[in-house]
């Protein structure tokens, strides 16, 4: 019988708290990862409103544009396996309203600064369409 305990590896997701992170951030956790949420909870916390409690939970509360306090997420996270990256202003309606927001940059931007420090798992979810 092996005795020696498995290591948990730590992903960082952003936007971790919507509707796709949320289920991202939930099946890595019974999966046995530990997993760093970084989400400014825009649209609430509903998704993640049961995971506080998770040992293998953190919640950081930042906007993806501060890239400040991004560095020092990752740069404290020494084990980081992979970031996911999904946070984004989603759908016709929002993209309409915060239209400075809802285009590419921003998350390019993050995606490029995210680069230079760690290999990234980059899943790009853009459900904008602008008309």
């Amino acid at each position: 019988m092996d005795t020696e305990k498995k290591i948990k590896k730590t992903i960082i997701i952003t936007g971790g708290a919507g509707y796709i992170g949320s289920i991202v951030t939930k099946t890595l956790l019974q999966n046995n990862y530990r997993v760093i949420c970084i989400d400014n909870l825009r649209y609430g916390d509903k998704g993640i409103i049961n995971l506080y409690t998770n040992p293998n939970f953190t919640f950081k509360n930042i906007d993806i544009t501060n890239h400040g306090l991004i560095a020092n997420v990752l740069n404290n996270t020494p084990d980081c396996y992979a970031v996911v990256h999904l946070a984004a202003i989603v759908g016709d309606p929002a993209c309409k309203l915060e239209p400075e927001l809802a285009g590419n940059n921003k998350s390019h931007e993050l995606y490029q600064f995210v680069r230079k420090i760690y290999s990234m798992l980059y899943w790009k979810i853009h459900i904008c369409f602008n008309m």
